[in-house]
């Protein structure tokens, strides 16, 4: 009987048996030793179903016509899975998701439901299916992180709101678990659903990142994170709860990279089981994609971040010329005509002041009374003769603190040296940009005239994350700069590990800050001039400043696009157009 079963392994299941004890104890342990001798696990059929005579007693057995049973193995037990389903963010109960779930074929798992589970309507909705399936244990988290500390499964699974399983999603990976003796990740393919607008875009991405999984084990090779950062739908995995024992899961930049973090780690250290069968459906939606395009955009970030937390980089400090010293230098006295002043943030690893800041700051002086300079690093003190017509006062040391930390040390100043009695407008404004390729009395006029009743503005405006200013230029009104929340915003800076901590916690916040203190904002164009930004719509408008970056290539713009980009500045700034060349090319 063993030679039997061991010649017949492959196409096992195609049998039915409805008993393992009908053969009796002893072919039973021949089977058993014979093929765990060779193949590591035993592949009789036991399908937990739960029998009509049980009264709700798990009973082991197999039905008499089944696909695809569980196999019980040399294991002892079937796996607990607790299965986390992810409600951030989420104010509508995804009832769909959770039929899915009740639906399982396989029945040793328990639900945690993390995120926002205080919504009235996801409150009752989740207490009602609690109430319809006593079978399955459910209980809440307030974050991710804690629901997979307290969890009590072997392995734990993850669903996202609005996705849905097979019936048979738990029981094929269960499957899996018992044949490949305990694998660590396992993710399937997914199905996509929605409108072919979105449905299309996103099944491209799949499509790329299933060309790193076969139908086997495999590990994600570090130097394809590089090129491809690749990320499962959530609701396609599984992981053994002891293989989190070895992730730092607070390391994240953004809830939204949560996985990306995740994933970056888990498959760093450990093989992934691929199951190509799509038993996860997700439906694309404009919401869906809008959390992917926020997630593209610190994905470089997070790599980068990801590397120095997990050892694959040493962070080097980044080191000044010998000669560069800290600067404290009060220039000309200020005259208030225009009722302005500002507020200038750099950083120059040299130590000098590059000529596009010096022609930068000679323009931005024909529209205010006095320019604070401030860097976040130390210079050759005679660096600031370039611009000592420009500034009032000059404050040059490393602080690490970034742009916020320069825009507190300048507002400081201002504040304590009695300087904004009678000042209208404060700007805030930084090194990051050429310009201005148009003057900046146009913009400031524009802002000006009609009827607009704003209390602070900005020359753009980002969607990334949150509605925000991009925070190379701000401009405040005396109401807003002299209200005791503006100073503990700017009090609150603190140093950051890198620039992502400080678009987070400081760019996108500051706008919403003071946003719901009932301050009212805009800018002058309504479009990203960091992203995809268009050419002809910049110079059309009118928009005095040109990010550094467009001119790099650090936003993947090819040499032709940066060409016609200098090219358009020569038109009509032939004076910017011989600074942007030599910098650029």
């Amino acid at each position: 009987m063993a030679a039997f079963f061991e010649k017949n392994i492959t196409s096992f299941y195609h049998y039915s048996i409805r008993r393992y004890c009908f053969f009796g104890k002893t072919v039973f342990a021949k089977i058993n030793n014979t093929i765990s001798q060779k193949n590591k696990c035993f592949l009789l059929g036991l399908k937990v179903y739960e029998s009509p005579e049980s009264d709700g007693h798990i009973a082991q057995g197999i039905p008499s016509s089944f696909d695809n049973p569980i196999n019980l193995g040399i294991r002892k037990s079937l796996p607990k899975i607790s299965v986390i389903v992810d409600l951030s963010d989420e104010t509508v109960f995804p009832e769909s998701t959770f039929d899915a779930l009740a639906k399982q074929t396989y029945k040793n798992f328990d639900l945690i439901v993390a995120g926002n589970v205080s919504s009235k309507q996801i409150t009752e909705k989740l207490d009602r299916f609690v109430q319809e399936n006593t079978d399955i244990p459910v209980n809440t988290s307030k974050t991710i992180e804690s629901g997979i500390e307290e969890s009590s499964g072997e392995y734990i699974a993850f669903c996202m709101a609005e996705d849905k399983w097979t019936r048979d999603h738990l029981e094929k990976k269960v499957n899996l678990i018992i044949s490949h003796e305990n694998p660590v990740i396992i993710v399937n393919d997914v199905k996509i659903g929605g409108s072919d607008e979105y449905r299309v875009y996103i099944q491209q991405i799949i499509n790329d990142d299933k060309k790193y999984f076969k139908n086997k084990i495999n590990r994600i090779p570090d130097e394809l994170w590089r090129a491809n950062p690749a990320v499962v739908n959530p609701s396609c995995c599984m992981v053994k709860k002891e293989a989190f024992a070895g992730c730092d899961l607070n390391g994240y930049t953004h809830h939204i990279l949560w996985y990306q973090w995740l994933w970056r780690q888990l498959c760093s250290k450990n093989n992934v089981f691929y199951i190509a069968e799509k038993l996860t459906s997700s439906k694309i939606t404009e919401e869906k994609i809008k959390k992917r395009s926020i997630s593209s955009v610190y994905i470089d970030f997070q790599l980068i971040k990801g590397d120095y937390l997990l050892g694959y980089k040493n962070k080097i400090p980044v080191l000044f010329p010998e000669n560069a010293c800290k600067v404290v230098q009060t220039y000309e006295k200020i005259k208030i005509n225009k009722k302005r002043l500002a507020v200038f943030a750099s950083f120059n690893r040299e130590g000098v002041v590059d000529d596009y800041v010096v022609y930068f700051l000679r323009e931005l002086k024909k529209v205010v009374d006095g320019i604070v300079f401030v860097t976040d690093n130390p210079v050759f003190p005679g660096e600031l003769d370039k611009i000592q017509h420009y500034i009032i006062h000059a404050h040059c040391e490393r602080h690490n603190e970034y742009d916020f930390g320069s825009y507190k040390r300048g507002y400081r100043y201002l504040l304590e040296n009695k300087m904004l009695g009678n000042v209208e407008e404060l700007v805030f404004c930084n090194d990051s940009c050429y310009g201005p390729v148009f003057p900046f009395e146009n913009m400031f006029s524009a802002m000006k005239s009609g009827n607009r009743h704003i209390d602070f503005w900005g020359i753009s405006q980002s969607n990334e994350i949150k509605n925000h200013i991009q925070s190379f230029f701000y401009v405040f009104k005396s109401h807003v700069f002299t209200n005791e929340c503006f100073d503990a915003f700017l009090s609150s800076v603190k140093k950051e590990s890198d620039v992502c901590g400080v678009i987070l916690n400081y760019e996108v916040k500051f706008t919403e800050y003071l946003k719901n203190r009932g301050f009212s904002y805009d800018t002058y164009v309504h479009y990203d001039l960091t992203h995809n930004a268009n050419i002809s719509k910049i110079f059309q408008d009118k928009c005095p400043l040109i990010k550094l970056k467009m001119l790099s290539g650090a936003h993947n713009k090819s040499r032709r696009t940066r060409e016609r980009l200098v090219s358009e500045i020569e038109k009509v700034n032939p004076e910017l157009y011989e600074i942007v060349k030599e910098s650029v090319f």
